[in-house]
């Protein structure tokens, strides 16, 4: 089972997410707030159970409560505080056609 090792604050990321599509079949992005970065450790069970990191965004969920961004099927990717979220748009769209 995975845990939690260390908390990390992700002041100014966000995340980016794709709603659908509108009229013209352009993919429909939108940004969340990202809380927190997780130091995760989870142990691989195909490999004697040895333990290993990895590092997720967290953000708050629809009922407020706090949750890795890769658990929503919708999420993309991570956009850094300087970062134009538009520029990744090949991603999202790449993202809606796996889908």
């Amino acid at each position: 089972m995975d845990r939690i090792i260390q908390i990390m604050p992700a002041e100014g990321w966000r995340t980016l997410y794709v709603e659908g599509q509108d009229d013209d079949g352009e993919a429909i992005l939108f940004t969340g707030s990202l809380v927190a970065w997780a130091l995760i450790e989870g142990c691989d069970e195909e490999d004697d159970g040895q333990p290993y990191t990895f590092v997720v965004g967290l953000h708050t969920d629809v009922y407020g409560g706090i949750e890795s961004c890769s658990e929503a099927s919708n999420f993309v990717c991570y956009v850094g505080p300087e970062e134009d979220p538009e520029k990744v748009r090949p991603i999202a769209e790449e993202h809606l056609r796996s889908t």
